[in-house]
């Protein structure tokens, strides 16, 4: 059943990913004797949100199996292509999606374009159309959302939300670029840095003190400190006229180049904003019209989306290794790294639902969730550790 999302209240059930506690007996004079027992919960949620319904979906991950770094042994799940809205993936998965009660929620106040989690999983942050940022705070035991606080994000026709690697600064893509410092608590900073005229932009990215955009004609590098101003360096032509994607890790840039179907890998100087070209790389042919890219496993692998197909490209030695592809039905508008495993969710702004995919020795599609809603544009991470006490009379 489909509500509006309001302070929701449920029951605590402990069957978290991991838990840990104590117990103690003790009496109080006139009545029983009490058992408490103290938990500690490591929970995570997983967040969709479905833009044209303004629909929030959201998941408790189940049994996922964490990987230690890239050694293509991260997790292992059993293909099941056949779990509508998301209630598990076989006993054997390695990771299921559990949706919370209630979901979809229905988001109050206008057309939602994309979410961003941050804050350590404390918040969920939402822009709007008409250029609300409306800032959810989660709740660490159910993953349940709370009333919003709202603040302009004097940002006209925003597009798309993007989170600084920290989780402590969000960035607004529209007609401008708005850098929203986030405190510990999830509040947002009432004034943004702006960097104005990013019309042509098709995606941005943050780094640690600085970030990149994509651009009609190549891309754009800039500098910022958390809080203080930013400052945008000259553009760096691209080849072909249309870019889509763009991904960082540490100090490099990834640019997809639609028109031309290559990646462009790009050095980025954080302290002045500056990008210099290093290569462009040749994609695969059945990757047509490359849109989407995430890097995965600290740069290692990139991951790059088109009309047909996804593929696994390693990076080695200035070159891009193919590792594996995988055929969708339907074309990847972005990609969401499920940090600490090997999987990796898509998102399809232009179709039905969404994928889970596991990168391991190539690409496996594990499930599709949520096919009767449309426009899912992006995803956010919550993990929160909570403490937790429950006292029983025996």
């Amino acid at each position: 059943m489909r509500k509006t999302l309001l302070i929701l209240l449920a029951a605590i059930g402990f069957s978290a990913c991991g838990t840990s506690g104590s117990s103690s007996l003790s009496s109080r004079a006139g009545s029983g004797s009490f058992l408490s027992s103290t938990v500690q919960l490591d929970q995570q949620f997983v967040y969709a949100l479905s833009a044209d319904q303004s629909q929030l979906l959201a998941y408790k991950i189940s049994g996922e199996d964490e990987g230690g770094g890239h050694n293509h042994d991260h997790v292992h799940a059993q293909h099941d292509h056949g779990h509508d809205h998301g209630h598990g993936n076989g006993g054997d998965s390695g990771l299921e999606l559990v949706e919370l009660d209630g979901s979809p929620y229905t988001l109050p106040g206008g057309t939602a374009l994309s979410l961003v989690v941050a804050a350590d999983g404390r918040a969920l942050i939402v822009i709007f159309t008409d250029g609300t940022l409306r800032n959810y705070p989660i709740n660490g035991v159910t993953g349940l959302l709370g009333e919003p606080a709202s603040v302009p994000s004097r940002v006209a026709n925003p597009r798309k939300l993007r989170l600084s690697p920290e989780g402590d600064s969000i960035a607004v893509l529209g007609d401008d670029l708005a850098l929203f410092p986030v405190e510990e608590n999830g509040e947002l900073a009432p004034l943004p840095a702006v960097l104005p005229n990013t019309e042509d932009w098709s995606d941005v990215a943050l780094g640690h003190h600085g970030g990149a955009g994509s651009t009609s004609q190549g891309a754009v590098g800039f500098s910022w400190e958390r809080g203080g101003p930013v400052s945008g360096s000259s553009e760096v032509s691209l080849p072909g006229a249309t870019r889509g994607g763009l991904a960082i890790a540490h100090d490099e840039v990834f640019v997809t180049n639609t028109e031309d179907q290559t990646v462009s890998q790009l050095s980025l100087d954080e302290e002045s904003g500056q990008l210099t070209l290093v290569e462009t790389f040749e994609l695969p042919e059945e990757v047509e019209d490359p849109m989407a890219i995430a890097v995965l496993f600290d740069g290692e692998d990139l991951l790059v989306g088109g009309t047909e197909a996804v593929v696994l490209l390693h990076h080695h030695e200035d070159e891009l290794e193919e590792e594996g592809h995988l055929e969708l039905d339907q074309t990847p508008s972005d990609f969401f790294s499920i940090l600490e495993t090997g999987f990796v969710l898509v998102a399809h702004a232009g179709g039905q639902g969404f994928h889970l995919l596991r990168v391991d020795e190539g690409l496996t599609l594990v499930s599709e969730f949520s096919e009767e809603l449309s426009n899912i544009t992006s995803f956010g991470l919550a993990r929160r550790l909570e403490t937790v006490t429950v006292t029983e009379e025996l």
